[in-house]
């Protein structure tokens, strides 16, 4: 078994662009899961990754608890 001194981390870039649209959308009841499914474009991971960076980033949780995003990411 391999270890590593440092974590893997994410490939860039971290937040996908154009993605401000939806992603405003997503404190309200009617969030359109399927229309960032489409444009993400299917990429595997990436829309957990990126609504959770979108809800710690909008709640303050990085700063607060002295998150890394790198490292979160």
């Amino acid at each position: 078994m391999i270890f590593l001194d440092k974590p893997i981390l994410a490939p860039e870039p971290l937040v996908m662009d154009n993605l401000d649209s939806i992603m405003e959308q997503l404190n309200t009841w009617n969030f359109p899961i399927f229309d960032l499914v489409e444009k993400i474009g299917r990429k595997c991971g990436r829309i957990l990754s990126q609504v959770s960076y979108r809800l710690f980033e909008d709640m303050g949780l990085f700063e607060a608890f002295k998150i890394p995003v790198r490292e979160f990411m």
